[in-house]
């Protein structure tokens, strides 16, 4: 299926869809290092979890549990 994205580049496993101007933006640091498995959204966030380890460009450690924030930050959701 053609989810109007082949021509776009450094996104990995995740993308956010802008309704307004009607295309795929990619997230930052190019997304997320592995699959997905589960996305929980509350409010203006969404909680993200799945295989992945860190983000797509391998600059921030991320866990297996994240929270997107409204300014598009991976914040690392750890045990305390």
């Amino acid at each position: 299926m053609d989810w109007g994205c082949r021509s776009l580049t450094n996104i990995k496993n995740i993308a956010s869809y802008n309704l307004t101007s009607g295309a795929w933006v990619s997230l930052p640091n190019q997304g997320l290092s592995s699959d997905l498995v589960v996305l929980a959204p509350k409010g203006t966030e969404l909680y993200v979890g799945g295989d992945f380890g860190g983000t797509g460009d391998g600059n921030q450690y991320t866990g297996q549990i994240v929270r997107l924030g409204t300014y598009n930050l991976y914040i690392p959701l750890v045990a305390h």
